[in-house]
C-alpha cells in the first residue's frame, strides 16, 4: 500500500539522521537530574556542601522515596511537548530547509497521505523515546536505593504518563502545520514554546485549563495544586477534535501548496 511505502521512506530518512539520537540523549538527561535530586533529598546533611543546589532541592517539599519519584516522573513528561515539537519540526520542516520540498510536491501520491505518514513516524519516534526515558527513571530510582516501591503506584504512573503522551500527540498536528507554513524549523519550535510554556502554564493554573488543548498536559500533571480538577471526558473530546482538525488543516494546506522552489 502507498501509505506504508511513505512510512518506510520517512523512516529511512530518520535512519540516516542524528536528530533521533540527539533527541533521545537530551531527554535522557532528565532522569539523571531526578536521580541527583533523590540523592540530595536522601542525604540532606551530606548535601549541605552543595550549598544553593541542596537548598533548592529541599524547597521542592519532596522526599527521597518512590511516591515522590513517580510524581516527578509525571511532571517530567510535560517537557515532552517541546521534544515532540522538535521532532515534528525536523520531519516536516526539513523538506523546505534542505530544498527537497520540490521533490515531495511532485510525487504521484495523495498529499494528505504524506502528512499522515510523516506524523505517524514522528509520533512513533516520540513514543519510543518516552518509553526509554520512563524506564530510565525507574532504573535510576533503584540505583539510588530509595524506599517505598509500590507496583500499584507504578501502574498508576504508567497510566498517567501514557495519557500525557496522548495529550502531547493530540496537540502536534498544528505544530506540523506551522512547520509547513513557516517552511522550516524555527516557526514550529517557537509556536510550541509559546503555546506550551506561556499559554499552557498560564491556563494550567485555572479552572479553564482542562478545556484548552495546550494546558491540559499541565492540568493532568497537577500544576494546579491539590484538589484542582483533572482532565476528563470533555477534555478528551476537545483534544480529539483539535487533533483531527489539525490533521485536516495540514492535508488541506499541502493539497493547495505550490512548488516555488
Amino acid at each position: 500500500m502507498m501509505w506504508l511505502e511513505l512510512i518506510k521512506t520517512e523512516s529511512l530518512k530518520l535512519k540516516r539522521s542524528m536528530v533521533p539520537w540527539f533527541s533521545w540523549l537530551a531527554f535522557s538527561m532528565a532522569p539523571l537530574a531526578v536521580g541527583f535530586l533523590m540523592l540530595i533529598l536522601k542525604d540532606p546533611e551530606g548535601a549541605k556542601k552543595l550549598g544553593l543546589i541542596a537548598m533548592k532541592a529541599q524547597m521542592t517539599g519532596g522526599s527521597a522515596d518512590w511516591p515522590f519519584l513517580f510524581y516527578i516522573t509525571q511532571v517530567l513528561f510535560v517537557a515532552g511537548a517541546i521534544l515532540h515539537a522538535v521532532i515534528i519540526a525536523y520531519i516536516f520542516g526539513r523538506e523546505y530547509a534542505e530544498g527537497t520540498a520540490k521533490n515531495l510536491l511532485t510525487l504521484p501520491v495523495r498529499r494528505p497521505l504524506v502528512v499522515i505518514a510523516k506524523y505517524l513516524v514522528s509520533s512513533m519516534l516520540f513514543c519510543v523515546i518516552c518509553f526509554l526515558v520512563f524506564w530510565e527513571c525507574m532504573v535510576v530510582g533503584h540505583l539510588v536505593s530509595i524506599p517505598g516501591w509500590d507496583i500499584v503506584l507504578l501502574n498508576g504512573t504508567m497510566m498517567n504518563v501514557t495519557l500525557s503522551v496522548l495529550l502531547i500527540l493530540a496537540a502536534g498536528p498544528f505544530v506540523a502545520l506551522i512547520a509547513m507554513v513557516g517552511k522550516g524549523y524555527i516557526a514550529p519550535i517557537a509556536y510550541s514554546m509559546i503555546t506550551t510554556l506561556f499559554f499552557g502554564q498560564l491556563f494550567g493554573h485555572t479552572l479553564w485549563g482542562r478545556f484548552i488543548p495546550w494546558s491540559m498536559l499541565f492540568v493532568h500533571a497537577g500544576v494546579g495544586g491539590p484538589g484542582s480538577p483533572d482532565v476528563g471526558p470533555v477534555s478528551y473530546a476537545i483534544a480529539g477534535v483539535f487533533f483531527v482538525s489539525g490533521l485536516f488543516a495540514c492535508g488541506a494546506y499541502l493539497n493547495g501548496a505550490d512548488n516555488h522552489q
